[in-house]
C-alpha cells in the first residue's frame, strides 16, 4: 500500500500579528547619555520602554525636571541682556540669593539641621575676604577661597552643637550666634569710622564699568555661574552617597543605625560643606557690591530668605529658586510700593502656607493626591448592577 503524502499545513494570519515589531532592540546601536561630573548619574533620565499600543521600542524621559531646569535657566540667560539696566541688576541679585537658598536647602532639607546662621556665615566670610583684600592687599581672585575657608571653619564650629540640640533649641542658638556676629563686627574699632562697613573692595568688575551696562552684564553672568555651581553642588550632595544616607535615615533612624549607617557623621559633613559654600558666596557678595556692611546680618534679610523657602518649598532646589524669584520680584521689582511690598510678601507666604502643603513645588503632587482621592470616592459611591 502506497504511503499517502501528508497534506501541507496552511497558516492563516490572525489579527495583526504579522505586522508587529519585535521588542528586541538593535544591538549595534548605543545610546549616548551625558553624565553629571564626578557622578554616575545622567543629566536626563532616559529609559527604554515598549509602547503597549504600537509595541515599538521607545525612549521615555522619566524625570523631566532637568529639562525644565535647562529651559528656564536658558531663557533667563538669553532674555536678560535685552532688559533694562535695573532689570539686569535685579536678575543678578536673584541669582545670588537663589544660590544662598539652594545651599541653605542642603542644610535644612538634606541634613535636617534647622540653622538660622546662614547670613551670619555669609557675612563673616564676606568680611574676612574683604578685609584680606583691602587691608592685606590680597588679590580678588583669592577672595573666594578665603571665604570658603572661613565658612568651613564656622561650619565646623556650628556643627558641634547640632549633635546635642535639635529643632527649636538649635534654631534659637544659631539666631543668637548671628546676632553676636553682628555685634562683634560693629565693635571693631578699625571699622567704627565707616559704621562697620568695608568699602573699595576689589572686584571682577572693572572700575570703569561700575554701574555701566557692561559691568551689570558681567555681574549678572558671574552671578548666574554662581547659581549653576550651587545647583551642581546640590545635585552632587543630595543625589549621591551623603544624600542617600540621610534619606534612608530620615525614614527610620533606629533601623539606619542598626544596619551601620552613620547618619550623624553624614549630617555634619553636609552642614560643613554647605557652610564652606556659603562662605564662598559671601566673598562673591562682597566683590559684587564692592563693599560689605552690617546690613548683611540684619534680621530682615534672614526673614526674607525664610519667606523664599516657605513659598517655594522646603527640601527642593527648584523650590528655593522659585521662592527666591517671587520674593525678589516683589521686593526689588515693586520697590515703588514702599513698605507695602513687605506686606505683600507676607500675604503670599501665608496664602501658600494655608493652601499648599510643601510650597509651590508641591502643588502638583498635592493636586494628584486630591484627584486620586476623588476618583476613589466616586468609584466607591458608584452603584453597579446587582451590587451596592
Amino acid at each position: 500500500m502506497a504511503l499517502q503524502p501528508r497534506p501541507t499545513k496552511r497558516f492563516f494570519n490572525v489579527g495583526r500579528r504579522p505586522h508587529e515589531v519585535t521588542l528586541k532592540p538593535d544591538g549595534g546601536r548605543q545610546w549616548r547619555r551625558g553624565r553629571v561630573p564626578f557622578t554616575k548619574r545622567h543629566w536626563l533620565a532616559w529609559r527604554g520602554v515598549s509602547n503597549p499600543k504600537t509595541l515599538r521600542r521607545e525612549r521615555k524621559l522619566l524625570d523631566k525636571r532637568p529639562l525644565w531646569w535647562t529651559i528656564c535657566l536658558g531663557a533667563l540667560l538669553v532674555v536678560t541682556p535685552f532688559l533694562s539696566d535695573q532689570a539686569i541688576n535685579i536678575a543678578a541679585i536673584f541669582c545670588i540669593f537663589a544660590a544662598i537658598n539652594v545651599v541653605w536647602t542642603l542644610t535644612i532639607g538634606t541634613a535636617g539641621i534647622f540653622s538660622l546662621a546662614t547670613m551670619a556665615v555669609v557675612g563673616l566670610s564676606g568680611y574676612a575676604a574683604a578685609a584680606a583684600n583691602v587691608y592685606l592687599g590680597m588679590p580678588w581672585p583669592l577672595m573666594m577661597p578665603v571665604g570658603a575657608l572661613v565658612g568651613f571653619i564656622l561650619g565646623g564650629f556650628l556643627a558641634a552643637p547640632s549633635t546635642r540640640l535639635d529643632g527649636l533649641y538649635y534654631a534659637l542658638l544659631t539666631l543668637g550666634v548671628a546676632e553676636i556676629c553682628r555685634v562683634f563686627v560693629s565693635q571693631i574699632k578699625a571699622l567704627a569710622p565707616l559704621n562697620g562697613s568695608i568699602n573699595q573692595v576689589g572686584s571682577f568688575i572693572p572700575a570703569d564699568w561700575l554701574l555701566q551696562r557692561p559691568g551689570l552684564l558681567l555681574g549678572f553672568y558671574a552671578a548666574f555661574a554662581l547659581l549653576l555651581a550651587s545647583l551642581l553642588m546640590f545635585r552632587l550632595i543630595n543625589s549621591e552617597r551623603l544624600g542617600l544616607l540621610l534619606q534612608s535615615a530620615r525614614e527610620d533612624e533606629a533601623f539606619s543605625e542598626a544596619v551601620g549607617i552613620d547618619y550623624r557623621r553624614a549630617r555634619l559633613w553636609v552642614f560643613i560643606l554647605s557652610s564652606a559654600a556659603l562662605g564662598a558666596i559671601g566673598a562673591f557678595y562682597a566683590m559684587f557690591y564692592r563693599s560689605i556692611s552690617l546690613a548683611v546680618f540684619s534680621l530682615d534679610q534672614l526673614l526674607l530668605l525664610f519667606a523664599m523657602i516657605v513659598i517655594g518649598g522646603l527640601g527642593r532646589s527648584e523650590g528655593a529658586v522659585l521662592g527666591t524669584a517671587i520674593v525678589i520680584l516683589i521686593d526689588k521689582g515693586l520697590i515703588g510700593l514702599g513698605p507695602l511690598r513687605i506686606i505683600l510678601v507676607t500675604a503670599v507666604m501665608i496664602v501658600v502656607a494655608l493652601t499648599a502643603h510643601q510650597g509651590l513645588t508641591g502643588v502638583r503632587g498635592q493636586f494628584r493626591n486630591f484627584r486620586n482621592r476623588k476618583k476613589s470616592e466616586s468609584r466607591a459611591a458608584r452603584t453597579e448592577k446587582g451590587v451596592r
